[in-house]
């Protein structure tokens, strides 16, 4: 027994580990972004090159800590589990995000927070999922019509990987071309047919089930220190050599963005980002000593969602600023967005600590 517990714990560690990689690169994804906007071109290919995976690593990790038992909760059990652990987490950092537009001068994205109709018009938005408050945090909602599908749909494939497979195809092609032949993002009304993402989970739905095998994987388990760090540095090169090969068609961006359900092309997309995926497992294997990472990646939620607030306010401020002292080469930019990323990443930390101690319900953990 002792031992299936050991090795229980050792296997969700690298899959926080990877929760971390995976937070770090949205902090230094966002960051980038605001250097793309003025027009830097080192900044637009780091853009594309970590939004061609990082956005669908974390359903893929979902899907490898699928609770059973869980599923086993009458519907009405799963919806208040998922009220606790999803929605009121949501509605909690996009409320604390709303507060501090009163105080923090909010440069992006550029939707008017003015006056009290612009604040009735963003609260709606936000009610269906659209964060506009606290924008990083629509991958809770995905996430939420993820799991409710799968929820629904699990009996038919748990038993085994082939009609698992029929799903993963099923999903991936039906909303692959459901999202590029319908428009479902608005920003100019509520009404409309964007709800919770649900469009999106469709095909985000796909990699959530190919985690849920990796998990079962003995090539994973397996894996010792020098072959998860020599498939790591491997992965890095697919990425390198793949992500550029898509080309398209896209939404608003040259560039892999979920959340606008701009993926491109139809084989391209989710081959690197499943190499992506795996680069990071094989990352999270390798540094599964590093415990502070995976007590980073346990509290996910909290790091995730305090993004918003530079997101929002200090990342565009930042880049005008480096531009302006130095010559945003591939080196500056690489250096100058680390350092940030590290930076604010490192300010969530003690609000992980007081959250958990004085509101753990209001994160998810009670």
């Amino acid at each position: 027994m002792a031992n299936k517990v050991s090795a229980k714990t050792k296997r969700f560690d690298y899959v926080d580990i990877a929760r971390f990689y995976g937070i770090f690169l949205v902090y230094y994804g966002h960051v980038v972004e605001r250097f793309m906007y003025l027009k830097i071109e080192a900044a637009a290919l780091q853009y594309k090159y970590i939004y061609s995976f990082h956005m669908v690593l974390f359903f893929f990790l979902s899907g490898m800590v699928i609770s059973e038992k869980t599923l086993k909760l009458s519907f009405v059990g799963f919806i208040k589990k998922k009220f606790k652990t999803r929605v009121i987490p949501y509605l909690f950092f996009n409320f604390i995000l709303l507060v501090l537009s009163l105080f923090l001068q909010r440069d992006f994205p550029p939707f008017p927070l003015e006056t009290v109709q612009d604040y009735f018009r963003t609260i709606g938005f936000t009610l269906i999922g659209v964060s506009i408050f606290n924008i990083p945090t629509w991958f809770i909602m995905a996430l939420f019509a993820v799991e409710l599908i799968h929820y629904f749909l699990n009996r038919f494939y748990k038993d085994g990987f082939r009609n698992k497979f029929f799903f993963i195809i099923l999903f991936y092609f039906a909303g692959y071309y459901l999202n590029l032949n319908i428009q479902f993002i608005s920003f100019e009304k509520i009404i409309g047919i964007n709800y919770y993402l649900f469009h999106e989970a469709i095909i985000m739905f796909s990699f959530y089930l190919i985690g849920s095998s990796a998990i079962k994987c003995n090539h994973i388990k397996d894996l010792n220190f020098n072959k998860s760090l020599i498939y790591s540095l491997l992965g890095v090169l697919v990425i390198y050599f793949t992500y550029n090969l898509n080309q398209g068609p896209f939404r608003y961006l040259d560039a892999v963005v979920i959340l606008l359900s701009g993926h491109g092309h139809i084989f391209w997309f989710p081959f690197t980002a499943i190499a992506g995926c795996m680069t990071i497992i094989y990352l999270a294997r390798a540094s599964i000593s590093l415990k502070f990472f995976s007590f980073l990646g346990k509290n996910i939620i909290t790091v995730y969602c305090f993004n918003g607030i530079f997101y929002h306010s200090f990342n565009g401020p930042f880049a005008v600023y480096m531009s302006n002292v130095m010559p945003m080469n591939y080196f500056n930019l690489t250096f100058v967005s680390t350092v940030f990323s590290i930076l604010t990443m490192g300010l969530s930390i003690p609000f992980i600590f007081l959250f958990n101690k004085y509101c753990p319900q209001l994160i998810g953990k009670k």
